[in-house]
């Protein structure tokens, strides 16, 4: 695998999520709007959660974020069912900022290592990496698409 692409794409889509909240209204972050499941702030935190689980955990490694990420932003959780105020967007913004290089210096030189796990059918860290970088990607979309709509009803 080209490592040094595959990292340049992930610093590719992870500067094009930041760039994507750079000038949102905070006022935005928390409205679920009609035909959504989630807000702006819930995929932030799902990006960040999935590659910290999906890389440290497959890596053996000690996960980067507070356990109670998870609570709030993991696959089937919704901002509905929050019970206790989540991490704050300054605090996200941050964590997606660090967790770039954090995530290609723990994975340098292992991206043909055998996953431990199944994980959709793919084998390699590597394999995961590229899938990861497509889930961002989608979610980047989602949250575009969640701030054009609230523009429009605002």
């Amino acid at each position: 695998m080209y490592e040094d692409s595959v990292f340049q794409q992930f610093r590719y889509w992870r500067d094009r999520t930041l760039n994507s909240i750079s000038n949102i209204d905070p006022e935005f972050i928390d409205i679920v709007p009609v035909g959504f499941n989630n807000n702006i702030r819930w995929n932030l935190g799902h990006v960040l959660v999935t590659w910290d689980e999906g890389i440290y955990h497959s890596l053996s490694m000690k996960r980067m974020l507070p356990k109670d990420y998870d609570s709030f932003f993991k696959r089937g959780t919704k901002p509905l069912d929050w019970e206790t105020q989540p991490p704050s967007f300054n605090e996200i913004r941050e964590r997606l900022e660090s967790q770039t290089e954090q995530i290609i210096n723990a994975c340098r030189g292992k991206l043909d290592l055998p996953l431990k796990f199944d994980f959709l059918g793919m084998k390699t860290i590597g394999e995961m990496f590229l899938f990861l970088i497509t889930h961002e990607s989608m979610h980047v979309g989602v949250l575009t698409s969640i701030y054009k709509s609230m523009r429009m009803i605002f």
